[in-house]
């Protein structure tokens, strides 16, 4: 025990020498960061754009709240840290660095992100007046890079756990980001003390658009029933009920789970009430509506996979067959004349130059019959006629001769 408490003396006696020779690189120093803006506020934390004086860089500081300072937090907060730290991928922000302010605030520093979020960018493209069947495909493109990304964090053990359009940024160059980390949880990883329920759960409107911290996680309208249960183990298919939930907003312009306040949601999403797409725009594709079929199933193991759901939209977008549509004859006539559109135009003009063709060389071939009847019938005449004129030849030599005699 002494020895660990002098080796801990040690280092920070050592730390605080390399403060005193370079104060910029220590993390508790009170110059590192110059605070510019306010970016954003969540129901965790507060970001804000900063320009850190040691690299002299622009960068995005998040920090808790400090009501919310409390063990369950900081420890939700180290673990958002290290989950960001673990994942390498373009549409998942990379973190700079972790630290602790000089009031004490757990911070991390990231990368700034321009930009606008999913979830404006749907109601904005809504918000105009569109087609009985019209779809926006930027705004699934945007879904399928963020389905990929959720794809590749299952593979390396991580579940988002709060996914929703409000946390993917789209940026001003094409990024797609998924933001907020902050629920996510690495496999076999146990959670850290979940708090009472709120008291305003129940009230109309509340915090609906807020992550909910209590004995349920997430987000209502967007979580899984397993989820939204509040018991058990939550795996990788809740985040696809959320990619699903995404893919019906930006069909059609709402969540797929309805109701006026928190608790009607999350009784709606125990009891599997998921509104399909088609039941609120009946001409959409069929195929994305079985889609999000897909990844609404109550039970868990009817879902398809993260990389299954992006790997069918992205196939929906270059028009070829989803996993999750179920093809009828009709409809496979139907993709095949559109994915052959051309050559059936080639071969409808080909016909119709070989209908042509015939109808000319049989033209051609009445127009000779009756030019040699034409020409047989001259000649006919001409040997009726010289027939006649000897025979009148005739007649008259006999004629002459019966005169003379």
């Amino acid at each position: 025990m002494n020895g660990e408490r002098d080796g801990i003396g040690a280092a920070l006696a050592a730390y605080r020498a390399a403060a005193a020779r370079e104060p910029l690189l220590a993390v508790h120093a009170d110059d590192a960061f110059e605070r510019r803006a306010v970016l954003g506020e969540g129901g965790m934390g507060l970001v804000e754009r900063v320009w850190d004086r040691r690299l002299g860089r622009e960068a995005a500081l998040k920090r808790i709240r400090g009501e919310l300072l409390d063990d369950e937090a900081r420890e939700r907060f180290r673990r958002e840290a290290r989950i960001s730290a673990r994942l390498q991928h373009p549409a998942i922000p990379a973190i700079y660095e972790c630290g602790v302010t000089p009031g004490g605030d757990p911070y991390l520093l990231m990368r700034v992100i321009e930009g606008q979020e999913l979830k404006e960018r749907s109601r904005a493209w809504h918000a105009e007046e569109r087609g009985p069947a019209e779809v926006s495909r930027p705004l699934l493109e945007a879904l399928a890079r963020v389905a990929e990304a959720i794809a590749y964090a299952h593979s390396e053990g991580v579940i988002h756990r709060d996914l929703k359009p409000s946390n993917v940024m789209l940026g001003p160059a094409g990024e797609v980001l998924v933001m907020d980390w902050g629920l996510a949880k690495a496999a076999g990883e146990a959670d850290p003390r979940r708090r009472a329920p709120s008291p305003e759960a129940g009230s109309p409107g509340a915090g609906e658009e807020l992550t909910q911290y209590g004995t349920v996680l997430g987000t209502p309208g967007y979580m899984a029933p397993e989820q939204a249960a509040g018991e058990g183990e939550v795996g990788a298919p809740a985040d696809v009920f959320a990619l699903g939930a995404i893919l019906v907003e930006l069909l059609t312009g709402a969540p797929p789970i309805e109701g006026a306040t928190l608790l009607n949601k999350l009784n709606a999403t125990l009891s599997g009430q998921a509104v399909r797409p088609r039941q609120r725009r009946p001409e959409l594709p069929a195929e994305l509506d079985s889609l999000a079929d897909a990844a609404l199933q109550t039970a868990p193991e009817d879902r398809p996979g993260a990389a299954a759901f992006g790997a069918d939209l992205r196939a929906w977008l270059e028009g070829r067959e989803l996993g999750a549509h179920r093809y009828s004859r009709l409809e496979r006539l139907r993709r095949w004349s559109r994915a052959h559109s051309l050559l059936l135009t080639g071969l409808s003009a080909l016909t119709l130059l070989s209908a042509l063709a015939a109808g000319l060389l049989t033209w051609e071939t009445v127009s000779a019959a009756r030019a040699e009847a034409a020409l047989a019938r001259a000649s006919l005449q001409e040997e009726q006629a010289s027939r006649e004129a000897s025979a009148a030849a005739a007649r008259r030599r006999a004629a002459e001769e019966s005169a003379r005699a």
